[in-house]
């Protein structure tokens, strides 16, 4: 199942083989009544939720005794060449690895955190284009003005440069239901 509150999102998913599109948000989804799930996947999305401990407790009483849930997530700072104001953005709406496995112990989930790092090699122009087009929702609230400021600020550290190195940290954040036996 993929379940996303997008149309446009559902509207990739369904060109895909063997994935059902499901157009909902995850309090919804939670809430339905039928069926029990081994694995749950929160991909890049937790800065979206809201009243998220309540979501980690009927989560939990979605999955099977031996489930797994997972986030995928960004660290609160990230290490993205972002601009400062891009940066606060992110950092703003971006909630700790800390306060979320918190959240999940109180749900009564047990956690274990683990941080993938990786390097991707940019052609500077294709950044800066990623940046304009919002690439990231934590980047939507930003005008137009705010990003080519943003981009000219860049622009002092990586002048004469053709290429930037963009280093990503995923932060990968495995939970079960504490009662397994």
């Amino acid at each position: 199942l993929c379940i996303d509150p997008s149309d446009s999102m559902i509207a990739h998913a369904e060109r895909l083989e063997g994935v059902t599109p499901i157009c909902m948000g995850a309090h919804a989804f939670a809430e339905k009544t039928s069926g029990k799930y081994d694995k749950l996947l929160l991909k890049e999305m937790v800065h979206h939720l809201t009243d998220r401990i309540s979501l980690w407790n009927k989560l939990r009483g979605r999955m099977n005794k031996s489930g797994r849930l997972l986030i995928v997530t960004r660290p609160q700072i990230p290490r993205l060449p972002f601009f400062k104001a891009a940066l606060t953005r992110f950092s703003a709406g971006q909630p700790s690895s800390e306060s979320l496995t918190a959240e999940l112990r109180e749900a009564g989930f047990q956690t274990e955190v683990a941080v993938h790092s990786y390097t991707v090699n940019f052609k500077k122009e294709r950044w800066y284009d990623m940046l304009q087009n919002r690439f990231m929702s934590n980047l939507y609230a930003l005008t137009d003005d705010e990003i080519e400021a943003g981009i000219a600020e860049l622009e002092q550290t990586y002048c004469g440069k053709k290429m930037i190195a963009v280093r990503d940290d995923l932060l990968f954040i495995l939970s079960q239901p504490k009662d397994i036996s």
